[in-house]
């Protein structure tokens, strides 16, 4: 099987990725000698910053010295970059060989020749193995959807949970009900594992609360308070905690608190790294899709924010921009409960751009502007002719933002690569 191959294999499978339980992949794992056993866990779920929290978590470990697994979800360019160690992608080679050894263990069991893994379980299992095989110090370990019954929950030697913020998100399949989010997302907490968590909702924190007791394990509450911010810019932030300077580049105020609230679940795991490590950790990372810039003139930049919590986010942080006029871009999914803080975003938007992602779950063009009760937006077919249009609209002072899913990010990230649009 080669990596060609090995992508047909995986996108022939059921890519819901949720199935209200870990009976697939524990089967699945079980018929390949449970990697994940051989390996230590920094387990992290919530509804907005897993994956900026991840990927500060992962870069000031590896600044420390370790050698780091990180696994998250979804992929920008390559199902590769679902899999890093030490910030590099798992080789295409790699792939095609765990794929092979993933689809030759599923055919050994009758059970699931008869229900087949789902994608993103067959990508967990996939992600175990190479961490496995490459000794990894620690697997930083970003939840698909939910918690509980997410398939990444299947791992037993978890040190730390990061709990990020949590709201409303993935309502058809986790619920309407905060309580009930919270509670499926806090059932990651293991025995004898830290526990971190970011301040949300008081019913949330009980929930949380609950399940650390459960466990018999203490709940460290991540205090804002501490953060003093003396920049938030297109370049990045400056900021102290608990009276030390640190930088990022990731733009935007909540990434702040991301950073932080990963200096802080270190601290709670008794990781004693550094001031000066910990700092070049921050500074050194990267996460495309979250107010990624593509372009300086126009500013043309990507964010993923695919819910309210996100949304709001981006309003917040485009207050610190300066353009004179926005053109906008939106393409999302259809189980994405963002519309009012869409509303918002289009206001502030000179010229709407809506477009359609190249994804079954995706919004039609004109069906998003009926949603959203748009008269005045340009409907475009497809994403790059949508970037394309953008461009043309835009002059060298404007801002230019395609927002609303990280599917639709990533089909305009691989169009500015392949057409050279990256400055």
């Amino acid at each position: 099987m080669d990596y060609a191959q090995a992508m047909e294999y995986i996108d022939r499978e059921d890519k819901r990725g949720h199935r209200g339980g870990l009976q697939s992949i524990e089967k699945l794992l079980n018929a390949l000698g449970h990697p994940e056993d051989a390996l230590r866990f920094i387990h992290i779920t919530g509804t907005n910053g897993k994956g900026s929290t991840a990927a500060f978590t992962s870069s000031m470990l590896q600044e420390g010295g370790y050698q780091v697994g990180l696994f998250t979800s979804p992929h920008i360019l390559s199902f590769q970059e679902r899999f890093r160690i030490n910030g590099l992608p798992m080789p295409e080679e790699a792939v095609a060989n765990y794929m092979e050894q993933v689809k030759a263990a599923v055919e050994r069991v009758p059970e699931l020749v008869q229900r087949p893994p789902s994608y993103f379980e067959i990508t967990v299992a996939i992600g175990m193995l190479y961490f496995r095989d490459m000794a990894v110090d620690y697997v930083v370990l970003e939840v698909g959807i939910g918690g509980a019954n997410d398939p990444t929950n299947i791992v037993k030697n978890t040190e730390l949970c990061i709990f990020t913020p949590i709201s409303y998100d993935h309502v058809d399949r986790l619920g309407r009900d905060l309580e009930g989010i919270a509670e499926e997302k806090a059932g990651i907490i293991k025995p004898g594992c830290a526990v971190a968590v970011y301040p949300s909702d008081p019913i949330v924190c009980q929930r949380i609360a609950v399940h650390a007791q459960r466990a018999g394990v203490e709940l460290a509450e991540f205090d804002p308070d501490a953060i003093k911010i003396s920049y938030s810019g297109e370049e990045g932030s400056e900021f102290v905690y608990n009276g030390s300077s640190y930088r990022i580049t990731l733009v935007g105020v909540h990434q702040v608190y991301n950073a932080a609230l990963a200096l802080f679940a270190l601290e709670v795991l008794g990781m004693d790294l550094p001031y000066e490590v910990a700092a070049r950790g921050l500074i050194k990372t990267t996460w495309v899709g979250r107010m990624t810039r593509l372009m300086r003139h126009p500013s043309f930049f990507i964010d993923g924010a695919h819910n309210e919590h996100g949304i709001q986010a981006l309003l917040q942080t485009l207050s610190l921009f300066r353009y004179e006029r926005l053109i906008l871009g939106i393409g999302t999914m259809k189980d994405k409960d963002i519309l009012p803080g869409f509303q918002e975003l289009i206001k502030m938007a000179d010229q709407v751009i809506v477009t359609s992602i190249d994804y079954e779950r995706a919004y039609k063009e004109e069906d998003l502007l009926k949603s959203l009760g748009l008269f005045d937006a340009i409907p475009v077919t497809g994403v790059g002719r949508a970037v394309d249009r953008a461009l043309e609209l835009a002059g060298p002072k404007d801002l230019i933002l395609f927002t609303g899913s990280l599917y639709l990010v990533g089909e305009v990230f691989a169009y500015a690569v392949e057409n050279g649009l990256i400055d």
